[in-house]
């Protein structure tokens, strides 16, 4: 296996992958369709994209402007924009939804522009027993979504 680091909105690769992988990255990159266009250019035929984004547009606030986030997700966008560019969604699901208070309420209420180490404390003594949760009773919302999505027009078996 190997593993390759690149700016996915300017790389100049021109292999194939079996996976792309972004973990709260598309929500950086000023030009999100043509990022989606190279990542699905460099995927091979079975190649899947997994895609970490944070969730609820109306989420959008103070921490997201000072993280040097362009935007929040919703599952209807991130879908629109994976098909825009050619991409069939496999899997599409939201996580943390107790997380989302708690951006909204510093992100949105307080209006604050740093994570605070207390909050962060909190949510960290909070993800296993949200995960616990989460997979047994999907979220309807959530601070993140997740999506794993391949080049449309190919069969399972990559033929």
């Amino acid at each position: 296996m190997r593993t390759v680091v690149d700016d996915l909105a300017r790389t100049r690769l021109a292999e194939r992958f079996d996976a792309i992988v972004c973990v709260n990255v598309l929500e950086h990159i000023t030009d999100e369709i043509g990022a989606l266009e190279n990542a699905r250019r460099m995927l091979g035929e079975a190649g899947r994209l997994l895609l970490l984004v944070p969730a609820c547009e109306a989420a959008f606030g103070t921490l997201d402007e000072a993280d040097g986030h362009c935007r929040r997700y919703s599952r209807w966008t991130l879908t629109a924009a994976l098909k825009a560019t050619g991409y069939e969604v496999l899997l599409m699901r939201y996580m943390n939804m107790l997380g989302l208070i708690g951006w909204w309420w510093e992100g949105k209420v307080v209006r604050r522009r740093v994570h605070r180490p207390e909050a962060l404390g909190v949510f960290d003594r909070l993800v296993p027993v949200m995960k616990t949760i989460e997979r047994i009773l999907r979220p309807p919302f959530g601070l993140s979504l997740l999506a794993v999505a391949r080049r449309a027009g190919f069969l399972t078996d990559g033929t």
